[in-house]
């Protein structure tokens, strides 16, 4: 013990400043982290309260209502939509449409991508066609009266020539499960 106390007096500078700066690191936790705990509990318990009530009042005019018809809706869409295994059907299907109206076009390829929210996948292809306009009317006029699902995406129709010639891209997607 004689010992402890020599080595605290021979040493008394170090130990004061160890103890200032223990009792100073005591005071921020206390004033500064304590009292910051103490406000976000404070905003937490505001939130909840005030989540409660929006959840309530959206009850009073429907707004979950609504969120459940979307779903049905959305799960109905889903419902009737076509397996993946139809996508070459749906290929096959598009290019009879295009080269029915005597248009050409090169090789399509639908490009998979998934929607992993809801469980859908997209396939889209890219795809130039070259014929006369009117002939291009009556393509995409197929392609909207056809009784699969195509969601033309992007489309963009240049003049090719004085021969009434035009070419046509489009992005064009369909979506299984």
């Amino acid at each position: 013990m004689k010992r402890l106390i020599t080595i605290f007096s021979v040493y008394k500078i170090f130990w004061s400043v160890c103890g200032l700066i223990l009792v100073i690191n005591l005071m921020i936790y206390w004033g500064a982290i304590t009292g910051q705990q103490r406000e976000i509990e404070r905003l937490r318990n505001r939130y909840s309260k005030i989540r409660a009530q929006q959840l309530q009042r959206g009850e009073a005019n429907g707004s979950g209502k609504r969120y459940r018809i979307a779903e049905q809706s959305l799960q109905t869409f889903m419902d009737i939509l076509p397996p993946m295994d139809m996508v070459s059907e749906k290929a096959r299907e598009l290019g009879e449409i295009i080269q029915g109206q005597g248009s050409e076009t090169g090789v399509m390829v639908f490009k998979p991508k998934r929607i992993s929210d809801i469980g859908m996948w997209r396939y889209a292809a890219s795809i130039t066609i070259k014929n006369r306009y009117e002939n291009i009317k009556k393509t995409l006029a197929a392609i909207q009266n056809s009784s699969s699902l195509f969601c033309i995406e992007h489309l963009s129709i240049k003049k090719e020539g004085p021969a009434g010639q035009v070419e046509m891209k489009l992005v064009i997607a369909t979506y299984c499960r």
